[in-house]
């Protein structure tokens, strides 16, 4: 009797978690969801304004100090960015709500003078920030509000790119090198797949790269590819040690923000 008695006390506490992450998640991909909606609407106009006035390009200089002094009067710091989100997960640091605002406004004016500006740190950034910040009003311990930012994470990326597996296991694994929290699994897919849904009933049409032709798989295919993934790799790592050495030598010489910027 007291292990049918313990027994059942574990079903009743496996469900209890299940509604409580399923609740959660679905909350932070309705809210995350809707704005990660409105920030791709807002860059399609962007994009579509810069295609159509090509003199917008010249406007870049001031935009980038329209950043810079936004981030200013907010008194957010230079590191206010993807790496800060990654590090606030792992180490349960406070991630500021005021990063949310600020990457959509930053992004969408970089898209609009056509500037280069990936979506995929942008998704991290506000579905990180907006997650984070619910948690808290909600007084999770760490652990819970460290999952509940990777769901809002997994939202953002799904909403914006209408991919919610790949925005599941793209959440778990970008935030450390070689290990993937599995605990967040099933929240991060539910609030992916709520934000899938949201973005979809607004029109968020997905991003599609049809494959015309598929070669068959031999021993010359699988050589080929083999190489390529090493020189891709070999390339990433050149374009990661640039990004970084460039950053440190425009810190160096340019102390001035705004400076810098133009």
């Amino acid at each position: 009797m007291p292990k049918i008695i313990e027994h059942a006390k574990q079903i009743k506490q496996r469900y209890f978690i299940f509604f409580k992450w399923f609740i959660l998640a679905s909350i932070v991909g309705l809210i995350v969801g809707t704005f990660s909606t409105l920030f791709h609407f807002a860059i399609e106009k962007a994009t579509l304004l810069r295609i159509s006035y090509n003199y917008l390009i010249y406007f870049m200089p001031l935009a980038g100090l329209i950043i810079v002094f936004l981030y200013n009067i907010t008194h957010q710091p230079d590191e206010l960015n993807t790496n800060l989100v990654l590090e606030c997960v792992r180490s349960s640091k406070h991630l500021p709500l005021i990063m949310a605002p600020l990457i959509f406004i930053s992004t969408v004016l970089t898209h609009l003078v056509g500037g280069s500006s990936g979506r995929e740190g942008a998704a991290l950034q506000l579905g990180g920030s907006l997650s984070t910040y619910i948690g808290e009003r909600l007084h999770l311990d760490e652990n819970d509000l460290r999952i509940l930012t990777m769901c809002g994470m997994s939202a953002a990326f799904s909403a914006l790119f209408r991919t919610p597996i790949g925005a599941t296991i793209f959440s778990m694994e970008v935030i450390s090198v070689g290990i993937m929290y599995y605990v967040a699994l099933v929240p991060c897919i539910i609030a992916a797949v709520v934000g899938y849904a949201i973005s979809g009933y607004f029109g968020v049409a997905a991003t599609r790269y049809p494959l015309n032709f598929i070669t068959s798989l031999n021993f010359i295919t699988l050589f080929q590819v083999v190489v390529l993934g090493i020189l891709c790799a070999l390339l990433s790592i050149l374009f990661c040690k640039t990004l970084h050495m460039a950053h440190a030598l425009y810190s160096k010489y340019f102390k001035n923000p705004y400076l810098r910027i133009c």
